[in-house]
């Protein structure tokens, strides 16, 4: 299956749960994790609000080393979209990272 676009998101665990997993120093050496993980934890500490949310577009490669990276707990998929979420801690704050890609449509 081939994706128009793809891109990674994180925001603020909107409800806790006992599926958390840690993140460790192998996880950060993918710039694109590290990137939005740093982005969310400057965001979580100069606003006590949930209401934000920061995301990345992914280029080619950067998803396989996401998936090997991360394992995403929960997947929501239709005819134009898949998503694929997974809640981490990180810097002692829940975030949840969601994996979101636009399914290129056949003609």
């Amino acid at each position: 299956m081939e994706f128009e676009d793809v891109w990674l998101e994180v925001r603020a665990c909107v409800q806790e749960s006992n599926s958390i997993a840690s993140i460790d120093s192998r996880i950060l050496e993918v710039p694109a994790l590290s990137e939005v993980l740093e982005a969310a934890a400057n965001t979580n500490a100069k606003h006590s609000s949930d209401m934000w949310d920061y995301s990345r577009r992914l280029f080619a490669g950067e998803v396989d080393q996401i998936k090997k990276a991360i394992e995403f707990s929960s997947k929501v998929e239709d005819e134009k979209s898949i998503s694929l979420s997974a809640n981490v801690s990180y810097r002692g704050s829940c975030y949840t990272l969601t994996l979101f890609a636009i399914k290129r449509l056949s003609q």
